[in-house]
């Protein structure tokens, strides 16, 4: 365990500041994932209150969070934000406990949401194409991962040709 190897300013400010995005995109799946069954409940009784969020026709996330869309194999889509932030937040614990493995896991992380935001930029398509409505949560959730795009590159202090070369003590493949 390499505890006593420096990171430079710039990653240790981009991983607290990927920590902070990632437990606000925490709060906000889990805000829309009790929506999400708020709206199922509401489905029995019509009377329920609407959702803050719902502030008309095309700003509506009643609609969005209630679509066939809003789960993915019977897991609602904002609990798996929810997972994707937790993810990106104990992974940043780790790079600060290990940081030996610090730039590796960065990189994996700077994958994993590049993955994110083409999910993400699929769900707006079918938000505002599909169904017709814009969420407001989702897009703050949406602005987050764009954050995260910039802060995990920044952290992982790689350039975009040097990705493959930080695996290649792994495998010959790389």
């Amino acid at each position: 365990m390499d505890i006593t190897t420096p990171f430079s300013k710039k990653r240790t400010y981009s991983l607290i500041a990927i920590m902070l995005l990632s437990l606000a995109g925490m709060y906000f799946g889990i805000i829309l994932t009790q929506f999400h069954y708020a709206l199922l409940e509401r489905q029995d009784n019509p009377s329920a209150e609407l959702l803050p969020c719902t502030l008309s026709d095309s700003f509506n996330c009643d609609l969005v969070n209630s679509s066939s869309y809003s789960e993915l194999f019977g897991i609602p889509v904002a609990f798996l934000g929810f997972l994707f932030y937790l993810f990106l937040f104990l992974s940043c614990i780790v790079c600060f406990w290990k940081k030996k493995y610090a730039t590796k896991i960065l990189v994996v992380l700077h994958v994993i949401v590049i993955v994110g935001i083409l999910f993400s930029a699929y769900l707006f398509y079918v938000a505002y194409f599909i169904i017709g409505a814009i969420c407001p949560y989702c897009i703050i959730m949406d602005s987050i991962t764009i954050a995260l795009l910039i802060l995990t590159k920044v952290a992982a202090e790689k350039k975009y040709g040097e990705f493959l070369s930080v695996f290649s003590k792994f495998s010959p493949v790389f």
